[in-house]
């Protein structure tokens, strides 16, 4: 029997107690090996997430798309416990894992980014046009959502809240049209709940503008940042 309980206890730390190392630079190149002149296999941006391994000569050794990577330990957290209640399923199904949008000629996509006299209270996550957008939790569509007071073309989203172990959470997707008949069903992680309208649609942005859905994230009725709970794949 102490077996299987220290088992357990491992299984449990692997999947909810991980450390992870955050980025605290504008974007931050992930590589292939501890060195600047190793292959970038990708960017994250500000505050972005990954689960951590261990540290050496300057450099983390990270978990990215499922492998080990690097990261220049300047420009990261300290380790740190990851959240708990990471959202692993990528919302859009032109992307096999969450990916924010980086800066465009239309401003940042990272939570907090400038907005005018405002803040950006969500994080930008890349899309594309007529792709599937998933649950990223089990949960109830609960109305729709629209951004802007106009008909412009891409302003349709969703409000969506969870149930169970997520029912202290509800978000805000955007430039998405929600399955028909949405609003009160309820849906399982990875589930399709909506389709990303794209953003270069007639009246709404240029080109310059990165397609994305607007994701904004609710704990208990107060806006949080959401870019730990979408990044931690």
């Amino acid at each position: 029997m102490l077996k299987y309980i220290i088992l357990l206890s491992t299984l449990i730390n692997v999947a909810f107690c991980r450390d992870c190392v955050c980025s605290t630079g504008t974007t931050l190149n992930i590589r292939s090996s501890p060195s600047t002149s190793g292959t970038v296999l990708g960017q994250i941006v500000r505050d972005t997430c990954l689960e951590y391994i261990s540290t050496s000569g300057g450099w983390d050794e990270v978990f990215f798309n499922g492998d080990s990577a690097y990261v220049s330990s300047q420009f990261t957290t300290t380790p740190r416990l990851c959240t708990a209640d990471c959202m692993s399923e990528s919302i859009c199904s032109a992307y096999s894992y969450n990916t924010a949008r980086h800066c465009d000629g239309n401003g940042c996509g990272h939570y907090g980014a400038p907005r005018g006299s405002r803040r950006h209270n969500g994080i930008d996550l890349r899309c594309e046009a007529d792709s599937d957008i998933y649950a990223p939790f089990p949960g109830t569509i609960v109305r729709r959502s629209r951004p802007y007071p106009d008909n412009r073309c891409c302003n349709d989203g969703l409000h969506y809240r969870g149930i169970g172990a997520w029912s202290e959470y509800e978000f805000s997707i955007w430039y998405n049209k929600m399955v028909p008949n949405g609003i009160g069903k309820t849906f399982s992680t990875g589930d399709k709940i909506g389709t990303h309208i794209g953003l270069h649609c007639s009246g709404c942005y240029s080109l310059a503008m990165t397609d994305h859905s607007h994701f904004q994230l609710y704990k208990n009725g107060v806006i949080v940042n959401p870019t730990e709970y979408v990044m931690c794949q």
